[in-house]
């Protein structure tokens, strides 16, 4: 069965295909009829023509909701994941949220949704892009960048900044750690190699002369 843009292209589409179906089987039946069956058949047809008329108009208003709905969707995608990499800027970030609102008004006039749909589905959006933008920057180890986000954008993360917080402060108390055991091996390897070059330069010395 036909779906999204092939069921609404005007050449092939529903209608198109249901238009030629339907005089071609009349054509058929009343060419075999005479008379007053001839009369009756076309009568029938005409009221199953009005019948069939009321279905495809509206299977192609649905597939146009659809596949337009279909479209706005995906163009969201694109913008939450460009959204993603701007989340830094909020200037470039706001550019994506507004492709993002259109798309959802778009939504909402097709399927006659209110504004408040609009407003629910775009806090939505905002929430989840920034939740994930600045758990990117925890993982890539990013905190200055990960904090500013976090506190710039605070009202948008709703309940989701306070684990944000957490988690970069986790980040942080690791890389600390990190940092730390870092630099305890590299103090024993500086040790090692120092004494490694005392054995080395005073191989076959006597004690005392070592001492000296």
């Amino acid at each position: 069965s036909l779906a999204g843009k092939d069921a609404v292209d005007e050449q092939n589409g529903v209608l198109a295909r249901m238009k030629a179906w339907r005089e071609r089987t009349k054509g058929e039946i009343a060419g075999k009829l005479g008379g007053m069956a001839a009369g009756l058949f076309d009568r029938a047809a005409s009221e199953t023509d009005s019948t069939l008329d009321a279905w495809a108009t509206g299977k192609v208003h649905a597939e146009k909701i659809n596949y337009g709905n279909a479209t706005s969707k995906a163009n969201i995608s694109l913008a939450q994941d460009q959204a993603v990499a701007d989340a830094a800027n909020p200037a470039a970030f706001g550019a994506q949220m507004g492709v993002v609102k259109a798309e959802l008004k778009n939504i909402a006039r097709r399927s006659g949704y209110d504004a408040a749909w609009v407003q629910a589905g775009l806090q939505d959006v905002q929430q989840k892009t920034l939740t994930q933008a600045i758990s990117d920057r925890i993982a890539g180890e990013d905190l200055r960048t990960a904090n500013n986000m976090i506190k710039a954008y605070g009202p948008l993360l709703g309940g989701n900044a306070d684990a944000l917080r957490a988690r970069a402060n986790a980040k942080g108390r690791e890389l600390e750690a990190r940092a730390r055991i870092d630099a305890a091996r590299a103090e024993t390897e500086a040790l090692k190699g120092k004494v490694d070059a005392f054995n080395s330069n005073t191989a076959g010395m006597s004690d005392a002369e070592k001492l000296d």
